[in-house]
Formats: structure tokens, sequence, C-alpha cells
């Protein structure tokens, strides 16, 4: 009677795992997917478009539809958020995503013009992956970047991270904000952000 029973579960934790690796695998090529797709669409802006002005735009509006500015602007402040009044926060929310868009647009448009081989897609829960990709270089040799890409139940995806050779850029930048708020407050970061001069670090 024991072992009819534990027969009997063990075949119902397979027939649950099965639909559960199959969402996973429907996941991952969602995920992968939406990485070429981003991936194609800045290669050929930066292929096309000659002017510096236009092309910039270009690519700022593309990466806006496809980044999740909030969830990384939230992450990069951090426990710093709690310091901040809500006139310093309305701030904050209004000048971070144009901040993170040229960050990316430095960071990633300059990779998107060589060759890109992706390797694999890890699927981390229901809804996040790590799509783990290779760039050849013209000049000879390699970058590793990965993309974290995520969504709410029902929610287009978006990217939330950027590993480039194993490195988050945006627990970079988490990191230089918090040392900012913490040598000049919120209202030095806030000037910082407003000049322009933590972009390009």
């Amino acid at each position: 009677m024991l072992h009819r029973r534990h027969f009997a579960l063990g075949f119902a934790a397979l027939a649950l795992a099965a639909p559960l690796a199959a969402q996973d695998q429907a996941f991952a090529g969602e995920a992968r997917r939406f990485i070429e797709g981003m991936i194609a669409e800045l290669s050929a802006i930066e292929t096309k478009e000659k002017d510096e002005g236009r092309r910039r735009a270009a690519l700022d509006a593309a990466l806006r539809q496809r980044v999740a500015l909030a969830r990384i602007g939230r992450f990069m402040l951090g426990a710093s958020r709690a310091q901040a009044t809500p006139a310093e926060l309305a701030e904050y929310d209004r000048l971070v995503p144009d901040f993170i868009l040229a960050d990316v647009r430095g960071e990633i448009a300059k990779l998107v013009a060589q060759s890109i081989a992706i390797d694999e897609v890890q699927t981390r829960s229901a809804r996040d992956a790590l799509v783990r990709s290779r760039f050849r270089r013209r000049s000879g040799g390699t970058v590793r970047v990965d993309w974290r890409v995520a969504a709410g139940e029902g929610q287009p995806l978006q990217l939330v991270d950027v590993y480039v050779n194993g490195v988050s850029r945006f627990v970079i930048r988490r990191d230089e904000f918090q040392a900012l708020v913490k040598a000049k407050g919120m209202a030095g970061l806030l000037a910082e952000l407003r000049s322009g001069a933590l972009a390009g670090r």
C-alpha cells in the first residue's frame, strides 16, 4: 500500500514537471527572440543612420521601448531612496531614465555592430531569464555579454540588467550612486544627473 502511494505521488510529480518544463522552454525562446530582435534593431540603426543626432535619438527611442527604466532607476538608488524628500524623488525619477538610456547606449550600441553568437538561455524563474551571448570583435577577441530579461505576468518582456564580461553595469552605477549620496547627499546626486557629469564614466 505504501509502495503504491509513493508510486502515485511520483507519477503526479512527473506529470506536473512536464508542463513546467515546457513553459520554461517556451519562455526561453521568447527571451532569446527578444534579445535577437533588440540587437537587430540597434544594429540596423547604427549601420544606416549616419547623422549622429538622429542616430542617438533613434537608439534612445528603440531602447526606451525595451529597457525597464523605472525598475533599474529604483535599483540604482537603492537604500538612498529612504533619505530623499518627495521633491527629490520626483526629480530623480524624472532625470534618471535619460541617464540610463545614455548609459546603455554608450555601453551596448558600440557592441551591436560586431558579430554576435547567443550561446544559451538560462531561465531563472517563470518570467525571468538570462540570455548569454558573445560578441566577436572585428579586431579579434570576444566580449561576453549577458542580458537579463523579465516581465510581470501578462506584461511584455523588458531588459532589466546587462553583464559585460560578468560585471553588471547597473550594479556599478548603484555603487557610484550610493557613494555620491554618502559624500554629497541626494542633492549632490541630482546635481550630477542634471549636469550630465556622470555620463560616460
